[in-house]
């Protein structure tokens, strides 16, 4: 008959063994087992190979050298071997042992054999129902539903709040737009924002500018230079040295006679009314055009009349206060936007910057009469932003630095609080003082207070958390809350860090 030979190894188990019995489906199975392995030795195992093996029509057959698997397997009518020779030469008969010859069980050779002859060996039904086994299961019974609870309905709960302090710092940063990250001497990365804002402001005119009324009047004598006669039409100009000169035509025409020296006087008039017409005698001297080669000119007498009225109008220092007091308001418009834009956090390292003007318009454009001066302007801005989590990483990452042993920080509570307004340095950065702080407890694990209070009672073991960790305060409630002790099982200790 076909047999499947199956080698077991130490690291078989009886499972691993059942299935590997399936995959040969032949008449006959042979376990090997190992030399000195503990491969069922016991009759519970031994009889579940059995009964497989019977399950799957096959016979059962074992090679081992350990007496204890003879014993057991000679009970249960399973053949054995001491070697694989012999299991091929042999008849596998129930009870065969060794050579081959049925053999009675042995005896068992030491305590443990005794043991396990004693838990194979089935009790009579007559000791199993007397009063006295009876009662001895009872007290069994009772005692291991005693040691099962004693060990398992316990649990505890412990509540640990560890020491908390405030650990702070302060330190000089420096933001710069060439930095792509933190430094831990300070240094953080800027960002340069641009804006473009407009305004419109006005101011009441602080000055005043003159309105001409009447044109000055005056007589002016020509002199023929020639000694032929000369035509003088009307509205010939005559003019001033000044710069500008002022300019008087004449009223009428007039005519010199044929020769030099001859004189004729001709009534005049400003050309632009107002005060400035009003000329000492000897200011009208030259003559405009060609007529100015053939004749000379002057008045003999100071020109009179040229008048003129005051009126309310913006002056120069309007217009300059008018424009810084609009690029202020600008400048805090531009803040404003860029606030509006920022992220949680982010910091504003800089005033704002004044790029270009892109638009300026003075109503009036230049003085002259009105009540107020009026202007529109549109401007470009800079400004300077650290962004928040790179300072907040810079903030933290300086105080991990600095932080105590056995204290670890908390995850939230980091504040950061500028101490000095921005400054620019020589160097290009932007730097201030600002002060950080953050909370910190001392570093506690479960496997600590666990260890420390496993089977003692609450009063022991609120004395060693309080004695032995850097504590706040400790809580333990037990359940049931008369029981005397904590758990003895650590796995029935709960711990909970606050």
């Amino acid at each position: 008959m076909k047999t499947h030979i199956i080698n077991v190894q130490r690291y078989d188990t009886l499972e691993s063994t059942l299935d590997k019995m399936v995959w040969g489906q032949s008449e006959r199975i042979l376990l090997v087992l190992p030399g000195r392995g503990n491969n069922f030795n016991r009759q519970f195992e031994l009889k579940r190979l059995l009964r497989h093996s019977q399950t799957l029509g096959a016979e059962l057959a074992l090679v081992s050298r350990e007496d204890d698997v003879h014993f057991f397997a000679a009970q249960l009518g399973i053949p054995t071997f001491r070697s694989m020779r012999k299991a091929r030469l042999s008849d596998w008969e129930a009870g065969t042992v060794g050579n081959g010859f049925p053999e009675a069980p042995e005896r068992p050779h030491s305590i443990s054999d005794l043991r396990q002859a004693l838990a194979a060996e089935p009790l009579s039904e007559q000791r199993l129902n007397s009063p006295a086994a009876r009662l001895a299961f009872f007290i069994l019974g009772v005692l291991a539903f005693l040691a099962v609870a004693a060990v398992m309905l316990p649990s505890a709960t412990i509540t640990l709040q560890p020491r908390t302090e405030t650990q702070e710092i302060s330190l000089e940063a420096r933001a710069n737009p060439n930095l792509s990250t933190y430094t831990l001497s300070g240094g953080l990365p800027a960002q340069t924002l641009r804006v473009v804002v407009e305004g419109r402001d006005s101011l009441a005119s602080s000055g005043t500018v003159a309105i001409p009324q009447a044109s000055a009047t005056g007589t002016v004598t020509f002199t023929n230079l020639t000694d032929q006669a000369v035509t003088i039409p009307q509205d010939t100009i005559v003019r001033t040295l000044n710069n500008p000169p002022v300019r008087f035509a004449t009223t009428r025409a007039g005519s010199l006679p044929a020769q030099a020296g001859e004189t004729i006087d001709i009534p005049v008039q400003a050309l632009n009314p107002g005060e400035d017409g009003n000329l000492p005698a000897e200011s009208l001297v030259t003559v405009d055009g060609q007529l100015g080669l053939s004749v000379a000119v002057s008045n003999p007498e100071a020109t009179r009349g040229g008048t003129q009225s005051s009126s309310t109008a913006p002056s120069e220092a309007d217009y300059a206060q008018l424009k810084q007091i609009l690029l202020a308001s600008l400048a805090a418009s531009a803040l404003e936007e860029v606030n509006v834009g920022l992220e949680s956090g982010d910091l504003i390292v800089s005033e704002p910057k004044l790029l270009e003007i892109v638009e300026e318009t003075f109503v009036p454009a230049e003085p002259q009469p009105a009540l107020e001066l009026v202007l529109t302007l549109r401007a470009e801005f800079e400004v300077l932003v650290v962004p928040g989590d790179a300072l907040q990483r810079m903030a933290a990452a300086a105080l991990d630095a600095n932080i105590p042993d056995g204290f670890v920080p908390l995850e939230s509570g980091l504040q950061i609080v500028p101490l000095s307004e921005p400054v620019l340095d020589e160097q290009g950065n932007t730097t201030w003082e600002l002060y950080a702080s953050r909370n910190i407890q001392t570093q506690l694990t479960e496997s600590q207070a666990v260890s420390m209070t496993v089977g003692v009672s609450p009063e022991e073991a609120q004395h060693r958390l309080t004695e032995q960790l850097p504590l706040e305060a400790a809580q333990i409630s037990l359940f049931p809350g008369w029981w005397p002790r904590l758990p003895i099982l650590p796995f029935r200790i709960n711990v909970t860090i606050e």
